[in-house]
């Protein structure tokens, strides 16, 4: 048997071998992959921030824009 196939059913047995195929893989390992699971949430929260303050930005406006345009007429 190939030690690779014999390796992955040692691994298989202890129930490791997605996290060794994904270490085999990407070269991410479990402390990596939550740095970059962190990174990728706090993107999210400032896209979420950004999108916020946006749409606000855009509900003022209008409103100021509906305002002027009743009371000028």
């Amino acid at each position: 048997m190939c030690p690779h196939l014999k390796n992955a059913k040692t691994l298989r047995s202890r129930g490791d071998l997605d996290t060794h195929t994904l270490n085999l893989n990407t070269g991410v390992n479990r402390a990596n992959l939550k740095k970059v699971i962190e990174v990728l949430a706090t993107a999210l929260v400032a896209a979420a921030a950004v999108v916020v303050v946006v749409v606000v930005v855009v509900v003022v406006v209008v409103v100021v824009v509906v305002v002027v345009v009743v009371v000028e007429s």
